[in-house]
């Protein structure tokens, strides 16, 4: 029988001490517990002296763009060796990826990371970790036709003069990023006087994937693009600010190329020139609105969103043989038992192990896969190179967040509001192969659409009064919203057996539709 601490002791017969059953430890055993706890404690957490949360930071000067991604810079200060994982956190959107720590000083990692209070970072090294929020960039850079947001790479960091209408965030050519999504955003890229193009492995392939996706790359000096990347389309020559300036379309966005030389002077004036081309310039006021971003105008309103029939799953082989073996053993059980005049027990166990059996065969079998429903938006201009920006809606049995390995995917989704419970994200996929089956729609200028106004052809497309089919149509409406008053011209196609590009695991890919648009720039 056991005492508790601080009971009265026992009485015994004869002579008897008042010593209490629990004997305190000396002060030196007492202090190797609280050690030994601490330890305990310690070790399901990253130390405070692993991740330099100080030096932690958004590159390019305090800047950001709201709701996009920009690079953010790790710094790991401790001396414990190893691979750490780390995972970029914003609602619905995980980005993994592995970093080697094994340096003797501070290693540094950069990933793309959203600019947003409610992104988080967790770092997981030897089965420990440590989560936190990266500090919001101080200056936020909201999209304005009137001040670009670009970012600036030369042999030493570039000191452009800032001004009203062009804000440069300055870094060395060495310092190029190889992941486009550290580019998502800005407005424009600019490499100065990069000579022959010596850039880190993979930054030439992140610069066409940003540029497929809308941007712009503004090219100063001799510059070649490394085999095995797409081949871009015949170059054209544009005038800005009297310099003459070659333009090669990239999916849905350009390459801009022009001899240092010529634009030493007044770079910011060239730039700001072939960026007022390349954005379609309009006013920011109604009912044009702001420019184009990714990070704020997907995904789209939920207006133009629905959730699409949901095809039912075909029973596999294994669920009609169940059946067809349920409806043989209810024959057969009873006409054995009728025939069994003594010791009929075997007949009633027998009966029961085949009922269990098929209870356990049944229970294994997997039942239909959830449906992702996809709608595919194509991005295009002159040439071969595409992008995708596809809009994904995630049925609500599917709990795990859309997680991305960085290392071995390109695409970025980012989520949105819920549509009837069904979560929607928006995916983009840069330097992606043509859809082959085109069949054009419409020709887009000046607001009208086959001589109507742009809303009167959507609101026909959404009754099946032209080519489009619902997705289509909603899909059209969308952007035509978006783009209609900024002086944009398109060409409206609508494309037809769509492979889907990637896939959410665990689940089956329902592609409902899908658009072109070709906007020669």
């Amino acid at each position: 029988m056991m005492a508790c601490i601080g009971a009265r002791p026992r009485e015994r017969r004869g002579r008897h001490h008042n010593r209490p059953l629990f004997i305190a430890p000396p002060l030196t055993q007492r202090a190797l517990i609280a050690l030994f706890g601490v330890l305990i404690l310690a070790s399901s957490s990253l130390s405070a002296q692993q991740i330099d949360h100080e030096r932690t930071r958004y590159l390019g000067d305090g800047r950001g763009r709201p709701g996009c991604y920009a690079p953010l810079e790790i710094v790991f200060a401790g001396k414990a060796g190893g691979t750490a994982t780390v995972e970029i956190l914003s609602p619905g959107v995980a980005l993994r990826r592995q970093v080697s720590v094994n340096a003797a000083g501070p290693v540094t990692a950069r990933v793309p990371c959203r600019v947003a209070a409610d992104s988080k970072i967790r770092v997981t090294l030897d089965g420990a970790s440590d989560e936190f929020s990266p500090e919001v960039p101080a200056r936020l850079m909201a999209p304005s036709y009137h001040r670009i947001y670009a970012a600036a790479f030369a042999p030493e960091a570039a000191n452009l003069p800032a001004s009203d209408t062009l804000v440069f965030d300055a870094f060395k050519t060495d310092e190029c990023f190889a992941d486009w999504r550290m580019f998502d955003g800005y407005d424009a890229i600019v490499l100065l006087n990069p000579g022959d193009g010596r850039l880190p492995a993979g930054a030439q392939r992140a610069l066409l994937e940003f540029a497929s996706l809308g941007g712009a790359v503004f090219i100063a000096g001799n510059f070649t693009l490394e085999s095995g990347l797409p081949a871009l389309p015949d170059p054209t020559t544009i005038d800005f600010a009297g310099v003459p300036v070659l333009r090669q379309s990239c999916g849905g966005g350009t390459l801009y190329r022009v001899a240092y030389e010529r634009i030493a002077e007044k770079p910011a004036d060239v730039l700001v020139a072939a960026m007022r081309r390349h954005q379609w310039y309009g006013g920011s006021e109604a009912p044009a609105g702001a420019p184009a971003t990714r990070g704020a105008e997907n995904p789209p309103p939920t207006q133009y969103l629905e959730v699409g029939d949901r095809r039912a799953a075909a029973p596999s082989l294994m669920v009609y043989g169940l059946v067809g073996l349920i409806a043989l053993t209810c024959l057969l059980a009873p006409l054995a038992l009728d025939r069994l005049k003594r010791g009929a027990w075997p007949a009633f166990a027998a009966t029961a192990l085949i009922a269990v059996g098929i209870a356990i065969a049944g229970a294994n079998q997997s039942g239909p896969l959830p449906q992702v429903q996809v709608s595919v938006l194509e991005l295009a201009s002159d040439g071969d190179i595409t992008a995708r920006r596809e809009v994904w809606l995630v049925p609500p049995a599917v709990k795990d967040v859309f997680t991305v390995d960085l290392a071995n995917s390109r695409l970025l989704p980012r989520a949105g509001k819920p549509v009837t419970g069904w979560r929607v994200y928006t995916v983009d996929l840069p330097l992606t192969r043509a859809i082959a089956q085109r069949a054009p729609v419409a020709k887009f200028e000046n607001a009208y659409i086959e001589g109507l106004p742009f809303r009167d052809f959507a609101a026909r497309a959404r009754v099946g009064e032209t080519a489009l089919d619902e997705t289509g149509a909603r899909l059209v409406d969308w952007w035509l919203e978006v783009n209609a008053y900024r002086g944009r011209k398109a060409q409206i196609v609508k494309v037809g057996e769509i492979e889907p590009l990637a896939a959410w695991p665990g689940t089956e890919t329902v592609i409902r539709g899908g658009l072109a648009i070709i906007e020669p720039r």
